[in-house]
């Protein structure tokens, strides 16, 4: 199972459109499962929306903060999205800080 793990740090009030842009996975290219983690430094106030093609999978919610952020999501506690992608779906991960 592929995988791909992005990390950002966003100044005050950005906003990253999609943190998947010109990844290998942004547009699926079969029915696939997706799962999505995520976790934010504690200092951070970070939201978060996940589309998969133009159907919306988790709305503006604040991110998980961990003070070790930087070793990256925990597997399975900072799971946010798991759902099944169809063929040609953009995934679409927006983060903004507030």
């Amino acid at each position: 199972m592929p995988s791909a793990r992005f990390t950002n740090v966003l100044i005050a009030n950005e906003v990253v459109q999609n943190i998947m842009a010109g990844s290998q996975f942004e547009f699926v290219g079969r029915p696939a499962r997706v799962q999505v983690y995520s976790l934010a430094e504690a200092t951070e106030d970070v939201s978060i929306e996940v589309f998969f093609g133009q159907e919306l999978q988790l709305s503006n919610s604040p991110l998980n903060m961990g003070a070790a952020a930087t070793l990256g999501p925990t597997v399975p506690d900072d799971l946010i999205v798991d759902d099944i992608a169809a063929p040609g779906d953009r995934i679409t991960i927006r983060l903004t800080e507030t």
